[in-house]
C-alpha cells in the first residue's frame, strides 16, 4: 500500500491513517522538498493482531475423589501466543494464586480441603489480546459419592464456603482523583477493580462517555474471578489544541454480568492570554508569532517567558519577551530565537507569564534540517555543481548571441555563403 501527502505542513507532526488487516507489515516514509532534497527514516516492522486467542477447557470438571493430582487439560490457539495462567477459588478464598502453565499442554494441581471450586484459565498474545474461561468442580475424599451440600456457607472436611452461582455479581472500583493535564499530554493511568461477588465476571473492559471520550484509549479485556482484583490501565491523550478549563466524563467498567460507572474530571490549566499564531524554523533561527490579550491585565508592561524543551524534558533555550501594553487589548508579537546547532526531532515551545511559570501553554514543533541521511554532503555537492553548470551555460548563450550579432554586421551575407560553399566543397 502506498500513500502520498502532497501538502504536508512543515514544523508539525503529519499523519497517515491506514486500514489494515491482521498480519506483519514493513513500513517507511520518504519526504522531499521543492529543491530535490529527500530523506527517509529507515524501514520499520510492526504487526496487526486484533483477534483474541481461542481456548477451551475440558478438565477439571465434575467431582474429584482426591485433593492431589487434579488434572488441568485445555487447548488454546493463536498466531502470537504469549502466556497462559490459572487460579483456583474456593468461594471467596484464593486456593491457588495466578500460576503460569505451558500453553501447549496440560498439568495437575492440588487443593487443601474438600469443597466446591472454580478454576479460571487465562491466555494472552504478544499484541495484548486476551481471553479467559472457567470450569467448576468439587472435591470429596469421603466414601460418599455425592458431594456435600451446605447452604450455611461452610464446607465439608473443614473447607470454606461454596461457590454460589445465584448471587448477583458486583464490582468494587477504586476512585480516580480529578486529573490535571496540559494540552499535548499523554498519561498512562490505572485503577483497581475487584469482584466482590460470587460469580465469575467475563469480558470486563473500559468504556468512556462524554465530550472527551475520544481522549481515552484502552484495549484491556479481563475475566475477574470472585475475590480477585485486577488493575485496569488506560491512556489519556489530551489534544495539543485543547483549551483551558474543566472537562467532565464518565468511565465505565463493563462486564457481561455487571458494570460500574464513576464520574471523572480533567482540569487543563494554562495561559489563556496567549494565542500562538505561527512557529517557523529558518536555518538556525526559530521565528515565533503570537497574540497577547491584555484587556484584563493590570499594569503597564508584560514579561513573557518563552522556552524550548526536548522530548526528555530537558530545557534547550529560554528567552524573555518584554513589551508595553499601551492600552491595547490585543497585541501582536514577533520573537526570534537563535537555536543551538544540530537540533533535530520533536521539541516543545512553552509560553508563560514570568510571574507565573506554572500556568503555561505549549506547542510541539519539529526542528532540524530535512536532509538528515548520509546523502547530505552528496546532495549539497550536486546542488552546487548544478548551479555552476547553469551559470556557465548562461554565459555561453550570451557570448553566442553577441558573436552572431557582430558577425552579421561585419560580413556581407553573400560573402558568408561563398565561404560556406567553399568549406563544403573541400
Amino acid at each position: 500500500m502506498n500513500q502520498t501527502d502532497n501538502f504536508p505542513t512543515s514544523g508539525i507532526v503529519n499523519t497517515f491513517n491506514l486500514d489494515l488487516g491482521d498480519g506483519r507489515y514493513l513500513w517507511n516514509i520518504r519526504c522531499n522538498d521543492s529543491e530535490g532534497n529527500s530523506a527517509f527514516n529507515g524501514n520499520k516492522t510492526f504487526y496487526v493482531d486484533t483477534i483474541n486467542p481461542k481456548m477451551s477447557i475440558s478438565e477439571p470438571s465434575g467431582q474429584k475423589t482426591s485433593r492431589t493430582g487434579i488434572p488441568l487439560s485445555f487447548s488454546v490457539s493463536d498466531n502470537n501466543l504469549e502466556s497462559c495462567w490459572y487460579n483456583v477459588y474456593r468461594g471467596d478464598v484464593l486456593e491457588t494464586a495466578n500460576t503460569s502453565v505451558d500453553c501447549s499442554g496440560s498439568t495437575t494441581f492440588d487443593v487443601t480441603v474438600n469443597a466446591d471450586f472454580v478454576l479460571n484459565l487465562y491466555v494472552n498474545d504478544s499484541a495484548g489480546n486476551f481471553n479467559s474461561t472457567n470450569s467448576s468442580f468439587s472435591v470429596d475424599t469421603s466414601t460418599s459419592a455425592s458431594p456435600p451440600v451446605d447452604n450455611s456457607g461452610g464446607g465439608s472436611g473443614g473447607g470454606g464456603g461454596y461457590f454460589n452461582q445465584t448471587k448477583k455479581s458486583s464490582l468494587e472500583v477504586s476512585q480516580i482523583n480529578n486529573i490535571i493535564a496540559y494540552g499535548g499530554d499523554k498519561k498512562t493511568m490505572s485503577f483497581e477493580v475487584k469482584n466482590i461477588g460470587r460469580k465469575f465476571l467475563n469480558n470486563c473492559k473500559l468504556a468512556a462517555r462524554g465530550d472527551i471520550s475520544s481522549w481515552i484509549y484502552s484495549t484491556q479485556i479481563e475475566g475477574i474471578a470472585p475475590g480477585e482484583s485486577v488493575d485496569f490501565v488506560f491512556d489519556l491523550n489530551v489534544p495539543e489544541d485543547a483549551g483551558t478549563g474543566d472537562y467532565f466524563w464518565e468511565l465505565e467498567v463493563k462486564c457481561d454480568e455487571d458494570s460500574n460507572i464513576q464520574n471523572i474530571s480533567v482540569n487543563i490549566p494554562g495561559l489563556n492570554l496567549v494565542n500562538i499564531k505561527e512557529i517557523l524554523q529558518e536555518k538556525n533561527n526559530l521565528k515565533i508569532s503570537y497574540e497577547f490579550d491584555g484587556s484584563n491585565v493590570v499594569g503597564d508592561s508584560v514579561l513573557i517567558d518563552i522556552w524550548i524543551v526536548n522530548e526528555d524534558g530537558v530545557e534547550i533555550k529560554r528567552v524573555q519577551d518584554s513589551f508595553s501594553l499601551n492600552g491595547g487589548s490585543l497585541i501582536e508579537r514577533d520573537v526570534e530565537i537563535e537555536l543551538p546547532k544540530n537540533l533535530a526531532g520533536v521539541y516543545y515551545v512553552y509560553f508563560a507569564l514570568s510571574s507565573d511559570l506554572d500556568n503555561f501553554i505549549r506547542q510541539s514543533v519539529v526542528l532540524g534540517e530535512s536532509r538528515t541521511t548520509g546523502f547530505t554532503i552528496f546532495n549539497d555537492f550536486n546542488g552546487k555543481i548544478t548551479i555552476y553548470v547553469l551559470f556557465l551555460l548562461l554565459i555561453g548563450v550570451g557570448i553566442f548571441f553577441i558573436w552572431r550579432r557582430h558577425g552579421k554586421k561585419e560580413h556581407p551575407k553573400n560573402k558568408w555563403l561563398l565561404r560556406k560553399k567553399g568549406f563544403f566543397s573541400r
